[in-house]
Order: structure tokens, then C-alpha cells, then sequence
């Protein structure tokens, strides 16, 4: 066959790693400096001019002539009505012409019978005119294909590719669709990896040119400028790889070079059509297949000739590229959804374990079969604080604890793949003996989770040697590869590569874990604090129990000594004083005890389970019991008859009201105003219950003081400071809370505040 070149057999290379190559290297940087955005020149099959604000021609390209009957350099700084007639509803909107490419057919004023198809869009100041003959695609043969066909290929995809395909069907019928409907000799579907190699993975073709199916072709083939302008633009088109370039004459303003990045026409790189020409190619269409804003791979659609696509078939073609997109997109969705769910149930079957474990080390070395199956792994290393253990396929765990710490030394996210430690960190590969590859997890500073992999040797099939993709001629030129010949590289010191759903999966794990090491980390403080509070309690403890039993023993040491003398002087006449000072001392005593047992007996276990009990029932019964001291005080206590029911113990409830009830009695009931008040009000998640006096009150600065522990105001200095402390610590471990407020006409309030719907932990936890 003309211009194909005949492919040389099969060649190997062995290869433990790739070794950089510095000649290579800054070959592929000249070449990714190629100016593709701004070439200068056109594709001879039409021709362009642009137009400045003022609509007059600023540049024009050199073979005008023949399709408009005007030299270049005669039209540039001519308006453009003078060289191109446009329907009278046609408008320059610069807005909408910068939003894509506008279709139009125009006469040349010399030869109106001769219409031109053109394709208009906004270059910067520019507007750019494209435009070629109206007629349907020719080729070498002079068979042309209706532009119709672009659109059943449209319907016919949307059809075909209806329902759950997977990847490798939906690239199949894709490219069976295209050469059937469009008629090139070769279709092929150019997937990206991550690091943009590429693999051929569905070809449709005829004898006519070679296949490169499951070929892989290097990252520097699509060089990076390439790669972003097919996320630009979805359609380009070449029809003759051996094509003259025809220039751009422009006006002699300073203009900058025109950006023909989304012209239909603009002219390729020469690098990129003598890689064409290398491969028995004479013209391509490639359309662009993009996910979720990542070019994802390209539809290559090659011809043994040169063949030409009208201006509105590549328009057309770019809706085939986006209905590819689409569908591919949908199916890389489901894909990756399906592997999720698998790996979501190992998950949160690992995660249902840590939430109840007391010990996260231990619990996570218990779910280790899980945590290996999460990822897919061969082995785990696993570090919190100090604690490091290992299991499966993994380095020892002093190994283990070292490639953590060079991993942390690199920062990032939290997360770090490898499937080369040999390759991605040297100095760490010699402790990570037996395996070849990681994938780390990052919590604090030194808590990680390194999942291993063992090495896999594989072959990888490149289309032609990629340490050859370009050299230079001896004048200097850069030329791309000759040879296309599969050429197999053995690879090892690798693992199986890692892949998204692996990625996925790990972000997601991780987060997860993060919470619940977050959440640990909080109890863990909270844990501590209380710890300290407790210690500080103890020691206050400590402090007021010797103290208030010290100052009633001493009163009974002091008055025994007395009576001892009084009774060997046969004294008499104190005898009775002695011993009430005694009996008054040893009554504080035995109340201050009371008081602190029954403080300390506040939510054990084993006092009975909680019950349904109305504080309504509760006020009257405590009331009662107090009557010969309201009736001696001459008291007036009001009770609200909407008193609450709650779920509690009954005899937390009496010990709440008969603290605040007899401490009304005791310190607000002395004056004029001989006045108690039990209220109640209710809002949507809580009941608020008030008890008030119209006594002196407490000073606000003391109201945190007076409900701790111990401790008393200067206004309540014969209590025993046990009273609120446990009026606090019961409504607490119901849930509520307790505060205290200065009435502004005098007196104290003290408000109990109880949830509605009390929490199931407080229900069964004894203390209700």
C-alpha cells in the first residue's frame, strides 16, 4: 500500500525501572514548546481571514485568491463586505461568537454563484472567518458522505450505547459506529492513564492500516500544550498529512500572533504529521472524550488518503464528541459505584469494630483480613503513638516505623501512593524489604496506615521503543519516531498499579478514621479533664471533711476535758451545758456524714431503675414532711399544679426539693416578704422548673461557687455546702441543667432545667 510502512517484528527490552534520560528529556521540553496555539498558517482545503472591531480585514491567508477572488495582501485593510457577502441576518455578536463557532454560508462579491460555507468565532480582538467551498465532504475518490450520516451517527450511538454498558462494550460499539457511519479505514478508542500514557483499548479498522490494539503509546506522544488544547477544542481535523502550510499575511499593526487554537482550520505541527506519516496515515479526525474536566482519552479515526471533512461535519462532529463524553463519563460512574459499594461494606464493617473498641491498635490488628481486603492489599504496618505492628506481607516493624517517617517528611494531603518505592523513594526502599509498592494513610503526625503490595514483573506492549519517541536530524530538525513496531519492556520492581477506586477508597477511610481518631482524641481530653476535676474534688474532699469534722471534734475534746473536771471538782452546776455543747457537736457531725453519703450514693447502680414519677406528687409529699417548720415560720409556699412527670428515681427526685425547699425555708424566709414559689414553665425541648424565695439571696459572683462541692457563701455559713452540689449532680445526670438567678425585687430563684424526651443513656444508666 502506498505510504505504509511495513512493520518491523516484535522487539524486547528488560527493564527493572525506567533510568532518566537527560538527552531525551530535553528533546521532549523543545518539542512541548512547539507553538501549535499560534502556527501562522493554514490547511490549503480553505482559507480565513480575520476582521478587527471596526470589521476591517487585519490578516488574510495567502491562497485567498482562489477562494474569494481577491489577492491576500490586496484584502487585508479592506471591510470585510468587499471581499465576503453575508446574509443581511447574520450579526457579529462577539459575545455569542466567543461562545463557540456560528456556521454561516457567504458569497465572494466576484463570484456570487460560487457559495462558501463558514465558520465564525472570536479570537481575542479578532473575529476569525473560516470558509471553504459548500459542498459535502470529498475525498481523493470525489465519493462524498451527506452531512446527515454525522447526525444518524449521533442516534445511532444514543441508541446503542442505552443502558448498563461497561467501558470496554461502550468503546467498542463507539468505534464499530464511527467507521461505519463516517467510512475511515481505522477507528480507535486512546484511553489516558494517570500520568497520560496511553493504551489503545477498541479498534475498528481494514486491512488498509495496522492495528495497535492493547499497544500503549508514552505520555510525550500527546505532549501537555496538546493535551490542554483537546480539552478546548473536541474536533481536529487534518485532511493530508503531506500538505504545504499556507501562511497568514496580516496588516503592519503590532498585533500579536493570531490564537488559532479553535480554528478548524489552523495547521498542524510538522513533528505531529511526520508521526502520522510514520504510521501510514495520510489524514485523521480526533475527537476529544473529556470527564468531569479530565481529557480521558481521544477517538482517533485514521485514513490510508488524504480525505477531507466539511466545516459542518466537524461542527457535527463535536456533538459526537460530546455524546461520547457524556456516555463514557456515565459509565466510569457506575463502574466505579459498583466497585465502591463492595468496598463501602468492608468499610463500615471495619469501622462498626473501632466505634465500640476501648483499645484502636488492638481493634484495628483484630479487623486486619478486613483492612487488607479494603485495599486489595498484601500486607499492613500500622502505627498510633508509640504502638507499631504488622501483618501479612510487610517490612519488620522497626522497617515499617522508618518508611512512615520518610513518608511524613514528604507533607501533602495525608495521602501517598506508590507503586515503585525503588523508584518514588530511594532511601526508604531498602527497609521495605519484599515489597514493591504502598499506599499510606495519615492521621496525626506520626499515626499512619501503610497498606503494601507485592512486587508484579509484567510485560507492557509500547508502540514502538518509547525511549525513542524523538530525536533530531543532522540539520538539526526534530522528528518523531520511525518505528511503531510493538516493542514489549518487562517490568519490575513494581506492584499492581493502584487505581481509583483504590484512591477513593483510601480518601474516604481515611476521613472516616480521622473522625472517629478526632473523636477518640476528644473523649481521650475530656477523659483527662475530668480526671482532673475529680482529683481536684478529691483533694477539696480531703481538705473540708477534715476541717468541718475537725471544728465539732475539737468542741467535744474541749467540753470532755471541761466535764472531766467539773465532775473530779464535784462541779455540778455546768454539767448540762458541757454535755448539750458535746450532743449539738456530734448532731453536725452525723448530719455532715449523712449528707456526704447520700451525695456519694448519686447515681449507683443498684438503687433501683427508673420509673415514670410526678413532680407534682413529689413537691406535696416533701411539703408535708416539712409543715411544722412552714407552720412556725408562718410560711406561704405556692405550687404550680403543671409540674412535670419524669422518668427517674423517686428518691433523687424528693432529695432534689427537699435540698431546695428546706434551704428556702432556712435562708429566704426570715424577713418580711415569708414567701416560697414552685413554678413550672414548658418549651418545646424543655421543662423549666423554678423554685424561689424573697429572702436575701446569693450574690451572682457566688452562684458557681454555692453548687459546687463543699462549698458555702457567706450567706449560708452553717450549712454543710453538700445541699446544691447534689441538686446539681442529680438534675445533671438526668440530663439538665441547674442555674441560679437574683429576682430583681429581691430573693433567689434557682431553675432546674429537664429535657422533654429524655436521653436513652440517662434512662437506663441507674440514675433514672
Amino acid at each position: 500500500m502506498s505510504g505504509q510502512i511495513e512493520r518491523p517484528r516484535r522487539q524486547t527490552t528488560h527493564h527493572s525501572e525506567t533510568k532518566p534520560q537527560e538527552a531525551l528529556e530535553e528533546l521532549l521540553d523543545e518539542c512541548a514548546q512547539e507553538p501549535i496555539r499560534t502556527p501562522g498558517a493554514i490547511q490549503p482545503h480553505g482559507a480565513l481571514i480575520a476582521v478587527d472591531r471596526g470589521m476591517r480585514i487585519t490578516r488574510a491567508s495567502r491562497n485567498l485568491e482562489a477562494f474569494a477572488g481577491v489577492a491576500a495582501d490586496a484584502a487585508v485593510g479592506r471591510p470585510i463586505d468587499e471581499v465576503l457577502r453575508f446574509p443581511d441576518s447574520f450579526q457579529f455578536d462577539r459575545p455569542r461568537l466567543e461562545g463557540g463557532a456560528t456556521l454561516v454560508t457567504v458569497h465572494a462579491p466576484q463570484n456570487v454563484d460560487r457559495p462558501l460555507r463558514a465558520s465564525v468565532h472570536q479570537a481575542g480582538d479578532e473575529t476569525v472567518v473560516e470558509f471553504e467551498p459548500a459542498s459535502e465532504e470529498r475525498d481523493d475518490s470525489g465519493e462524498g458522505a451527506s452531512r446527515r450520516e454525522t447526525y444518524d451517527l449521533i442516534t445511532g450511538l444514543l441508541g446503542q450505547t442505552r443502558g448498563d454498558r461497561t467501558i470496554e462494550q461502550l468503546c467498542e460499539m463507539t468505534v464499530e459506529a464511527i467507521r461505519r457511519r463516517l467510512g475511515f479505514d481505522h477507528v480507535m478508542i486512546y484511553r489516558f492513564d494517570a500520568k497520560y500514557s496511553g493504551e489503545v483499548v477498541a479498534e475498528s479498522r481494514n486491512e488498509s492500516l495496522d492495528s495497535y490494539l492493547g499497544l500503549r503509546f508514552p505520555a510525550s506522544d500527546i505532549p501537555e500544550q496538546a493535551r490542554a488544547l483537546y480539552l478546548e477544542t473536541p474536533v481536529r481535523a487534518l485532511a493530508d498529512v503531506r500538505y504545504e502550510p499556507v501562511e497568514l499575511l496580516g496588516d503592519d499593526a503590532n498585533r500579536d500572533p493570531l490564537d488559532m487554537s479553535a480554528c478548524r482550520l489552523r495547521s498542524m505541527s510538522p513533528i505531529h504529521r511526520v508521526y502520522l506519516q510514520n504510521m501510514g496515515v495520510a489524514a485523521s479526525v480526533v475527537l476529544s472524550i473529556v470527564c468531569e474536566g479530565r481529557l480521558w482519552g481521544l477517538v482517533a479515526c485514521h485514513h490510508a488518503t488524504p480525505r477531507a471533512i466539511s466545516l459542518d461535519t466537524v461542527h457535527a462532529m463535536a456533538l459526537v464528541s460530546e455524546t461520547i463524553s457524556i456516555r463514557v463519563q456515565m459509565a466510569e460512574e457506575r463502574r466505579m459505584r459498583q466497585a465502591l459499594n463492595g468496598r463501602f461494606v468492608t468499610q463500615n464493617r471495619v469501622l462498626d469494630r473501632l466505634h465500640s473498641a476501648e483499645d484502636l491498635v488492638a481493634e484495628l490488628a483484630e479487623v486486619a483480613d478486613d483492612l487488607i481486603a479494603l485495599l486489595e492489599a498484601d500486607g499492613l504496618a500500622v502505627r498510633f503513638g508509640e504502638d507499631v505492628w504488622t501483618f501479612g506481607k510487610a517490612p519488620e516493624r522497626g522497617h515499617a516505623a522508618k518508611l512512615m517517617d520518610e513518608i511524613g517528611r514528604l507533607g501533602g494531603d495525608g495521602l501517598f501512593f506508590s507503586e515503585s518505592l525503588l523508584r518514588d523513594l530511594p532511601n526508604a526502599a531498602a527497609v521495605a524489604e519484599g515489597v514493591a509498592g504502598v499506599a499510606s494513610l495519615q492521621f496525626r503526625e506520626r499515626d499512619f496506615i501503610l497498606f503494601f503490595r507485592e512486587e508484579q514483573a509484567r510485560s507492557v506492549r509500547w508502540g514502538g521503543n518509547p525511549e525513542k519517541a524523538v530525536s533530531r536530524d543532522a540539520s538539526g530538525r526534530l522528528l518523531p519516531r520511525a518505528s511503531f513496531a510493538e516493542w514489549v519492556e518487562q517490568v519490575g520492581g513494581r506492584c499492581r498499579a493502584w487505581t481509583d477506586v483504590d484512591r477513593e477508597t483510601a480518601d474516604d477511610f481515611r476521613k472516616a478514621l480521622a473522625v472517629f481518631v478526632l473523636r477518640r482524641t476528644r473523649e481521650l481530653k475530656v477523659l483527662n479533664r475530668r480526671l482532673r476535676q475529680k482529683t481536684d474534688e478529691i483533694e477539696q474532699f480531703v481538705y473540708s471533711v477534715s476541717h468541718d469534722l475537725k471544728s465539732p471534734l475539737v468542741t467535744c475534746q474541749g467540753f470532755l476535758g471541761v466535764l472531766r473536771e467539773d465532775l473530779a471538782a464535784g462541779r455540778t452546776e455546768d454539767l448540762e451545758d458541757s454535755i448539750g455543747r458535746i450532743e449539738r457537736a456530734a448532731t453536725t457531725m452525723g448530719t455532715f456524714v449523712n449528707d456526704l453519703l447520700a451525695f456519694s450514693q448519686i447515681g449507683r447502680a443498684g438503687e433501683g431503675e427508673g420509673a415514670p414519677v410526678d413532680l407534682n406528687e413529689v413537691v406535696h409529699d416533701v411539703l408535708g414532711q416539712l409543715a411544722p417548720r412552714i407552720q412556725a415560720q408562718d410560711v406561704t409556699v405556692d405550687v404550680d399544679d403543671r409540674l412535670p412527670t419524669l422518668v427517674c428515681r423517686r428518691h433523687d427526685a424528693l432529695r432534689v426539693f427537699d435540698n431546695l425547699l428546706s434551704n428556702a425555708l432556712k435562708y429566704g424566709c426570715d424577713g418580711e416578704n415569708r414567701r416560697i414559689e414552685v413554678s413550672c414553665r414548658s418549651q418545646a425541648v424543655e421543662h423549666i422548673v423554678s423554685v424561689r424565695d424573697w429572702g436575701e439571696g446569693i450574690p451572682e459572683e457566688y452562684h458557681a461557687k454555692a453548687m459546687q462541692l463543699f462549698q458555702r457563701v457567706h450567706t449560708q455559713k452553717d450549712g454543710t455546702g453538700v445541699g446544691l452540689a447534689s441538686v446539681s449532680k442529680i438534675v445533671e445526670q438526668l440530663g439538665g441543667r441547674v442555674w441560679l438567678e437574683n429576682a430583681s425585687d429581691g430573693g433567689l430563684i434557682v431553675h432546674l432545667a429537664f429535657p422533654r424526651e429524655l436521653p436513652l443513656e440517662h434512662r437506663f444508666a441507674g440514675a433514672v
